[in-house]
């Protein structure tokens, strides 16, 4: 009876020591609840540097975090070319033995490098996440010409399948031929974009907005002799113009990126696409022969296609703060690749000819200063 009693009490002794010990913890527990949520609640509102921003931090340069704006300059040396831009071909024939052997040359119209510009400005937020809303005007125009000749027995032959050429039997012979094209472009760019760290040493810089584009083209060529199907020499010039001109409107993203290499020096990539609805307000085709036209074909405001452009750059770039911080001055130099379709119409009387695709490639150098 004696050993019973004491085990019950010792039962309850221990149970009592467990309940003491259980409040203690739950009280201990709910102390450091209650330190957690002082520690780590933040108030409504949460105020800057109280916990790290919900999205990534901004690259823009803001020496002094208040809103601020920007103007760039750049000078661009590109050059030009356009599919179904070649003049014609040479054919040589030799006979040797039993077998003729057939030379061939192709001619294409060179195209050289040459100078444009673009001018932007561009304005920074600071309430709005760091928002900058930009706008770019580019300017490139650009004429060249080109002359082929042939002596012997080889001639000129024209390529009717350029689209370009046009006579009964679609074929010409001469011994030289020469070539002009002009191209004139002028792009205007809005867009917005925020810059944000992705690392410690990339950035980039996403952005979408619209472009609008006017585009005007010039090709001529020029026959010095000719013959017709008859093989009849002519002495007189044979003249052939072409004259397209269409302007475009269309949405346009990308994404630029740095990577910063330290104390001002970064390497950098850019690309963007567009789709611009292309609208072409004069096609015009002459062909003037012995000093009269003798073909003439025009078409205005009837045509219009979809015409995709795709823009990838890479260079470098170097960039420093100045007068304690209040300004900020940047310098890139990038090579440029310009990829744009149905620049040149199809030929409207033969509809099977594809259009043709514009390239535009070559340096650009670009400053920027923000204030």
């Amino acid at each position: 009876m004696m050993n019973a009693t004491r085990w019950i009490a010792s039962g309850l002794g221990v149970l009592s020591a467990a309940t003491v010990f259980a409040d203690a913890a739950g009280q201990s527990q709910k102390a450091g609840a209650q330190k957690a949520a002082a520690q780590f609640d933040q108030g409504d509102p949460v105020k800057p540097g109280q916990l790290p921003a919900g999205y990534n931090q901004s690259a823009r340069w803001n020496p002094n975090g208040k809103w601020d704006a920007y103007v760039t300059a750049a000078w661009i040396c590109w050059t030009a070319q356009q599919d179904g831009l070649d003049t014609g071909y040479s054919v040589e024939v030799e006979l040797e033995g039993n077998q003729f052997e057939i030379e061939s040359d192709v001619f294409y119209h060179h195209p050289r490098y040459e100078s444009g510009f673009k001018v932007g400005l561009g304005f920074n937020t600071a309430s709005f996440d760091d928002w900058s809303v930009y706008a770019e005007y580019t300017r490139y125009h650009a004429a060249h010409g080109t002359t082929h000749g042939v002596d012997g027995n080889e001639s000129i032959t024209s390529t009717p399948y350029n689209g370009f050429l046009r006579l009964n039997n679609g074929i010409i012979n001469g011994r030289n031929v020469h070539s002009r094209w002009s191209l004139e472009v002028d792009i205007l760019d809005a867009s917005i974009q925020r810059p944000y760290y992705l690392g410690t040493r990339l950035t980039i810089n996403p952005f979408f907005g619209l472009r609008a584009a006017w585009v005007e083209q010039h090709f001529n060529m020029f026959y010095d002799q000719f013959q017709n199907s008859n093989n009849r020499l002519f002495t007189a010039d044979f003249n052939f113009q072409n004259h397209t001109k269409n302007w475009q409107l269309g949405p346009r993203l990308g994404m630029e990126g740095s990577w910063l290499l330290g104390c001002g020096f970064k390497v950098i990539g850019n690309g963007s696409a567009s789709l611009l609805y292309t609208r072409y307000t004069e096609v015009k085709r002459e062909q003037h022969l012995l000093g009269r036209t003798e073909w003439d074909q025009k078409y205005h405001k009837n045509y219009h296609v979809l015409s995709p452009m795709l823009e990838l750059d890479a260079g470098l770039g170097w960039g420093t703060y100045f007068s304690r911080e209040r300004f900020h001055f940047d310098f890139a130099a990038t090579y440029d690749f310009i990829s744009w379709w149905n620049q040149r119409p199809a030929d409207p009387v033969n509809d099977s000819k594809a259009m043709g695709t514009l390239y535009l490639h070559g340096v650009t150098l670009k400053g920027r200063f923000d204030f």
